[in-house]
């Protein structure tokens, strides 16, 4: 097993002395919402010159750093994780896909992500001579997502919705002509009941003016008397 590492060892000095190195980022930024998990991608390549071709290369002995602006994410030295420089808040959230460094692979799990945790996240291999490469993380609120899940999907129509809106549809309606039936009624009897009110006070006030002559009369009469 010594023997198998101190190759791969060799190996990779000897491609580090004769080739070119390329740590790849992403040219996309890597959108998340707050909660969730996240890759952040990061690949070591190395360009052989050659065939043009490029082929992963060995990370597994090398000093891996993540970092966060000057904030450091996380640290992989001397094949294990080195917590010891990690920053408090990134504590027990990062990991590296260890099998895969074989391949060259460095990309960083972010678990739980925060909206701190957005900004320009740069992967660096130390020895290596193009040793950088940066990855864009944007983190969205949860709500924002959803309302715009909502507006992309509408909600689906369950069976029977349709008929149940009709239905409603229909008792408006109803309920409409009712109510204008009833005031065209309302309306409709008031007048019939306005010429029986005139009759009634005309004929009062014809009873009223015969009156006053009859009394005028009277009073006539006790005057030549006297």
């Amino acid at each position: 097993m010594k023997l198998i590492q101190v190759m791969l060892l060799s190996f990779s000095l000897v491609v580090q002395a004769t080739g070119e190195f390329v740590v790849i980022g992403s040219h996309e930024p890597i959108e998340v919402v707050v909660g969730d998990d996240v890759i952040l991608p990061c690949q070591v390549k190395s360009k052989d010159n050659v065939t043009q071709q490029t082929v992963p290369f060995y990370v597994t002995n090398l000093t891996v750093e993540w970092r966060l602006n000057k904030t450091k994410v996380h640290v992989y030295r001397s094949r294990a994780d080195y917590p010891f420089s990690q920053d408090q808040r990134f504590k027990d959230r990062t990991s590296l896909f260890l099998e895969e460094m074989a391949h060259g692979n460095i990309s960083l799990k972010l678990t739980n992500v925060t909206q701190n945790d957005a900004g320009s996240y740069t992967c660096i291999v130390p020895k290596l001579q193009f040793k950088k490469g940066n990855v864009t993380l944007i983190v969205e609120p949860r709500t924002t997502k959803d309302e715009k899940q909502k507006i992309d999907r509408p909600d689906p129509v369950l069976p029977g919705q349709d008929a149940g809106i009709v239905i409603g549809i229909i008792a408006t309606i109803i309920v409409i002509v009712v109510v204008i039936v009833v005031v065209v009624g309302l309306i409709y009897l008031s007048h019939q009941r306005c010429p029986t009110l005139r009759s009634g006070t005309q004929a009062h006030q014809e009873d009223n003016q015969q009156a006053i002559p009859l009394n005028h009369v009277g009073n006539t009469n006790d005057t030549n008397a006297l």
